[in-house]
């Protein structure tokens, strides 16, 4: 078998992951959105405290701005 289409199925099988993961990722959000506080950190510093606040959609934009 060819190195180009070993990479080929492990490059696939790892989006196929990623995008399981997002997808898991929304749907715990929409199922605890209502369990939110009116503000939720958006950035944390390298000490691990949050240095900044958004309000609670913020959870449904964050994993697109890094994606």
């Amino acid at each position: 078998m060819r190195y180009s289409v070993i990479i080929t199925k492990v490059l696939n099988k790892l989006v196929t992951f990623n995008w399981g993961i997002t997808l898991l990722s929304f749907i715990t959000a929409i199922i605890l959105y209502p369990q939110l506080p009116g503000q939720v950190p958006d950035h944390i510093n390298v000490v691990g405290a949050a240095d900044s606040y958004g309000n609670k959609l913020t959870v449904f934009i964050m994993p697109l701005y890094y994606w």
